[in-house]
């Protein structure tokens, strides 16, 4: 059981919750979804017992137990320590009723995935997880709670029906709109034929030609024109009336795509990069034997378990790390922008307008910065002031104002929400050049037009 009444929460003055109310059903899988920001892992802090809500209940039946989000150690990558920390949850000593998991598939290969889905979907009692991971959501969560505006709210079934709903009511908005915006533009074009009717039209001719302005017929036109001016004054306040009472509908958000302006001038086919039986040890040895070549306009997807080398490898593609055995080729004048898990390209100590003032003025760096909803706030702050998310979005950024030849991703899509990942996914689509991906992310990969597959560790 899981019961959350009238729960109100403030942070740093900044209203995150206010009088949220939920109650979770034994057994429920629920996702939690929402932009970075919004306050998913504080409401499984909330949930956990770690933070107090300011107002209202949290009430769970049982055990509590919570996964955060993974990093790297010295020993183990990401996915291994996910799988280590819910292996403890669900296995320890005291058996767990509710599950809280923070994105628990960042970083998961395959194998593990696939793992994750079948402990997510055979455990007995409620799973609350926040994810990104839209394959993920489509597998496992029978509903999911979307976070906006300091609020909750319950969509039945999976991320598909979710998306469906939210599509569904998006256009039932803008109907709505549309309507009010119609009425309220007829009105208007009925108030202003009023107003021209008041003007007075005393100038008009006497009927008598050549004897000057009959006294009479002037009193009779006066007398006229101010009974119209009255009529039409009297509907002019109806007209106004009319309009204030008009439902007012606000307009649907619709989110800003940015244009990459990756454009990649280099002539169709032509090779950038070449490794030649390319090999790389660590105290034992990690691959051998690569033979990869990049072409202008391929779309490589660099696939494996945890551990087979992924991302050595792209730092063998980028010249970041030399191999130990194979020789790499690059092209002549070949642009190449490169995004790691570690490295975001970043000046920490500056904010993210002096990050990127070399590729365009203020306004122009904001207004594509709102397209990965970083705010003008958000931009003025030191990147080691914002979120992981919101660094790895300005990363993102930065490589699409500039002009690349080919672009080198390493699990670009960690800790972000899934509207970014969307604007990301359209703006790599629009690009030209060479793109070489490492993602666990299957359905950012399916967006991608993905051309060549390698796989390590087979």
């Amino acid at each position: 059981m899981l019961t959350i009444s009238n729960m109100s929460f403030v942070y740093d003055e900044k209203i995150i919750f206010d009088r949220v109310t939920l109650n979770v059903p034994n057994n429920a899988k629920i996702a939690l979804v929402g932009d970075n920001g919004v306050g998913k892992t504080t409401l499984l802090r909330l949930i956990a017992g770690e933070i107090k809500p300011d107002n209202g209940t949290v009430t769970t039946g049982g055990i509590v137990a919570y996964v955060r989000q993974n990093t790297r150690d010295d020993t183990k990558s990401g996915g291994e320590i996910t799988q280590r920390e819910i292996e403890s949850a669900l296995y320890g000593p005291d058996t767990a009723g509710v599950l809280l998991l923070d994105e628990p598939t960042n970083n998961l290969d395959k194998s593990s995935r696939d793992w994750l889905v079948r402990v997510v979907k055979n455990f007995q009692g409620i799973v609350l997880f926040a994810s990104h991971d839209r394959a993920f959501i489509d597998e496992v969560a029978d509903s999911v709670a979307e976070i906006a505006d300091q609020s909750l709210r319950l969509f039945q079934g999976n991320y598909l029906a979710y998306l469906e709903r939210k599509n569904q009511e998006y256009f039932q908005q803008e109907a709505l709109y549309d309507k009010q915006q119609q009425e309220k533009r007829g009105l208007q074009r009925q108030l202003r034929v009023a107003y021209d009717h008041m003007q007075p039209s005393f100038h008009k001719k006497s009927p008598r030609k050549n004897a000057g302005v009959d006294v009479e017929w002037a009193k009779g036109h006066k007398g006229a024109t101010d009974a119209r001016q009255k009529r039409v004054g009297t509907k002019i306040s109806a007209l106004k009336s009319k309009i204030d009472r008009v439902e007012q509908v606000d307009k649907p958000f619709e989110r800003k795509s940015y244009r990459a302006n990756i454009a990649a001038d280099a002539p169709r086919r032509k090779l950038l990069i070449r490794l030649s039986s390319v090999g790389k040890s660590y105290n034992t040895p990690l691959f051998s034997g690569i033979n990869l070549e990049v072409l202008a306009g391929d779309r490589w997807h660099i696939a494996g378990p945890n551990g087979s080398g992924k991302s050595t490898l792209l730092k063998i593609i980028t010249g970041d790390l030399n191999a130990d055995v194979g020789e790499r080729f690059m092209a002549t004048g070949v642009k190449l922008g490169y995004l790691s898990q570690e490295v975001l390209g970043l000046v920490v100590r500056q904010s993210g307008v002096e990050n990127l003032e070399e590729y365009g003025d203020a306004a122009a760096i904001l207004k594509a910065a709102s397209t990965m909803d970083l705010s003008p706030l958000d931009m003025t702050k030191p990147v080691h002031a914002l979120s992981r998310g919101q660094q790895t979005k300005l990363g993102i950024l930065k490589l699409l104002l500039v002009e690349n030849d080919i672009v080198i991703l390493d699990e670009p899509t960690n800790h972000i929400d899934i509207r970014a990942r969307e604007n990301i996914e359209r703006a790599l689509g629009e690009y030209r050049g060479a793109l070489v991906v490492v993602s666990h992310d299957e359905y950012f990969v399916g967006r991608l037009g993905v051309t060549q597959r390698y796989e390590l560790g087979r």
